[in-house]
């Protein structure tokens, strides 16, 4: 897990850096910079677990009653919560920034009441449930998955189930069950695409046209 934590680092760092002539609190760097930040934590951390773990300390072994399976168990939970960040950050961070420059095309509250699609129609310039862009797609997708953060990672929404697109392949939504990925991408593989898919949004000539637009988050924590 280490080697794509430090892949979306990477990334990361790479389209802040591209926004270079805009500052810091600016919302594109902002999110970006969040981002960096979440991702080298995450790092941080499993470097710091798995070192602790693999050395075998006398502090290590008592804590895990020389067993095995609780150790096992602890990496598990340990790798899902790390997951967990970089994901939550990604999507809550990114709802923010949607709605953030959503109201500064159309002179708006940030919530006016649009949904996550009437958004993501707006800013990618697409269609609502007729998406065309992989961009659209993934942000549909990934707003699905999550949902099903909240309940544990079962997928609830419809009895029916779902399924949505993105890039040739299927991720299937049954009720009562985890969401299906295809073979061999995994949830931080879909971040890396998201990652690229703001750095679209944002160069994006409505978007572009908006110019230096400041992070709403520093007005909040200067008033």
């Amino acid at each position: 897990m280490k080697d794509i934590v430090e892949q979306l680092f990477t990334k990361a760092q790479a389209h802040k850096e591209s926004y270079n002539t805009f500052s810091d609190r600016d919302i594109r760097t902002s999110f970006f910079g969040t981002m960096v930040n979440q991702c080298a934590t995450v790092h941080i951390n499993l470097t710091i677990n798995e070192r602790y773990i693999e050395e075998g300390s006398k502090a290590c072994r008592t804590l895990f009653a020389n067993d095995q399976g609780r150790v096992d168990n602890y990496k598990h939970h340990f790798t899902q919560n790390c997951r967990e960040l970089i994901v939550e950050a990604a999507l809550f961070q990114s709802e923010l920034v949607f709605r953030t420059l959503s109201a500064n095309l159309t002179g708006n509250d940030i919530y006016d009441g649009s949904t996550l699609p009437q958004l993501v129609s707006r800013l990618f310039v697409d269609t609502e449930n007729n998406w065309q862009k992989e961009e659209s797609k993934l942000v549909i997708l990934l707003s699905t998955i999550r949902n099903t953060i909240h309940t544990g990672g079962v997928y609830f929404k419809k009895t029916a189930g779902d399924t949505k697109d993105f890039k040739g392949n299927n991720y299937t939504f049954t009720y009562g069950k985890p969401p299906t990925f295809s073979e061999g991408i995994t949830i931080l593989d879909l971040v890396s695409e998201f990652f690229d898919a703001m750095k679209v949004l944002f160069d994006s000539p409505n978007i572009a046209s908006i110019g230096p637009l400041e992070h709403p988050n520093y007005h909040a924590i200067e008033e």
